[in-house]
């Protein structure tokens, strides 16, 4: 039995949100693997965030994380 089409075809819209969660232990680490130098800049950091593909994080996210690469004697430099 063959399909027979009817009406025009309507285009199907699909809605992607997706959400991740990464530990803030987790990105510390990383980011401590990237510099070995254990000193960077606010936007050295945002780099290696994004390198990372981290790219949509609140300041709170970002005084957190600061707050834990100091702690291991990594120096951020405004």
């Amino acid at each position: 039995m063959a399909l027979n089409k009817k009406g025009s075809p309507n285009r199907i819209q699909v809605v992607k949100c997706a959400g991740f969660t990464l530990d803030l232990n987790f990105l510390a680490e990383m980011i401590l693997k990237q510099v070995p130098e254990r000193s960077m800049t606010i936007t050295e950091l945002h780099s290696a965030l994004e390198s990372i593909g981290v790219v949509n994080y609140s300041s709170d996210d970002m005084s957190t994380l600061i707050g834990r690469l100091s702690a291991t004697g990594f120096a951020i430099n405004k």
